[in-house]
Formats: C-alpha cells, structure tokens, sequence
C-alpha cells in the first residue's frame, strides 16, 4: 500500500497461491476489515488518495503449470555438473 501511494497508483494487488486455502481467507478477510476501518478505499483518511486493493488467488498451484522445455534445462545448468 505504501508503494502504490509513492507511485500514486490507485489500484494494488495481492497474489496467493491456489494451494495457501487458508492464507488466502485469511487475507481476504483483513482485506474486507481494512476497507470498512478506511485504511482502503475511497478518500483515505480523508487525504483525497484512493486505493482498490484486488487479492488474486491462483487457481492452480505453480507447480501443476506444465513449464518449457528450456526452463527444466536452465534449472540443471544451474545446478552444475554432476
């Protein structure tokens, strides 16, 4: 939140994993708070700044996503020689 004010941006985003259940709830939740307290929102605080803060979770855990060819090789080249 303290960069998207410094870049006036007025709309952030959160991103979590599919497979955090719990985490993502949890932050959906201190999402949803934080709008009602005004810490998001429309005029913060009364400052004139406002901020849309958009939590995304991920429909599939990272590792499920089928990566390139490359990538795999790229992962034993920096591994190093056996």
């Amino acid at each position: 939140m303290i960069s998207a004010y410094a870049i006036q941006s007025h709309t952030a985003f959160i991103y979590i994993r599919g497979e955090m259940v719990f985490g993502a709830i949890r932050l959906e939740r201190a999402v949803e708070e934080a709008y009602r307290a005004g810490f998001i929102g429309k005029n913060i605080f009364g400052s004139g700044y406002d901020l849309d803060l958009i939590v995304i979770v991920a429909r599939a855990p990272i590792s499920a996503v089928k990566r390139p060819r490359c990538c795999r090789h790229w992962k034993a080249a920096a591994a190093g020689p056996n």
